[in-house]
């Protein structure tokens, strides 16, 4: 007998195989982790990225929904937030924003948006 090609038979990338709006979902989490990991190279401490599309995470026997995001009932989108400290200013702030926007921006000239 002949060996059977498998590969014809396997779908080439897992991701074909799941439903648009779950690949949607997937990708918008990978693009808010790599907004975050952008941040961090760029001296941003204190920005959080929450992907909470993830599976529920079981600890100690409990369940959590949306792990890291505070709440069972959050939609499942991710978000950014950022730390505040007593005695930052505006200057701190406009420096957030500067390096946010300029992340942003190249993750939409890169088309990782």
């Amino acid at each position: 007998t002949q060996p059977t090609d498998q590969s014809a038979t396997k779908p080439a990338d897992q991701s074909a195989t799941q439903p648009a709006e779950q690949n949607a979902t997937t990708q918008a989490a990978h693009s808010a982790t790599q907004l975050g990991s952008m941040l961090f190279h760029r001296n941003v401490s204190g920005s959080r990225v929450v992907d909470s599309v993830h599976q529920p995470q079981v600890i100690g026997g409990h369940k959590f929904i949306n792990f890291s995001s505070h709440s069972n009932s959050y939609p499942n989108l991710p978000y950014l937030t950022f730390a505040a400290a007593v005695g930052m200013t505006k200057v701190d702030v406009d420096c957030i924003i500067k390096r946010l926007t300029k992340c942003l921006q190249s993750m939409y000239q890169t088309g990782m948006n």
